[in-house]
């Protein structure tokens, strides 16, 4: 499976940096709040479930690049699907699958 930088800063669809509070917002930033996010329509998840999801963020934060297993990456999927706006899911399925590419703009 693939190896995947998420220190990178997201881009805009002209490829300019997204900031947040000044700052480059960064695909770590994204994934792991991602990860940590309750949402509703997981209020009976498990503790398992809950655990694994930190243990991923946990190993975004501390390693680059991050290697995913195919585990890794559904998993990634589904929660950034429900946390990001449809830029950051876009650019953050490029980032962990790119066997399919969305069309990304290279960083000028």
């Amino acid at each position: 499976m693939p190896f995947a930088d998420f220190s990178s800063s997201l881009r805009d669809l002209l490829g300019a940096e997204v900031q947040e509070n000044g700052k480059p917002l960064t695909y770590r930033v994204l994934t792991v709040n991602a990860l940590m996010q309750p949402y509703p329509d997981e209020a009976g998840l498990s503790g398992e479930e809950k655990l694994r999801r930190f243990r991923l963020a946990d190993k975004i934060m501390k390693s680059q690049p991050v290697h995913l297993s195919a585990e890794e990456v559904v998993l990634l999927k589904t929660v950034v699907a429900k946390f990001g706006a449809p830029l950051a899911v876009g650019r953050i399925y490029d980032l962990i699958d790119p066997s399919e590419p969305t069309g990304a703009v290279e960083a000028p």
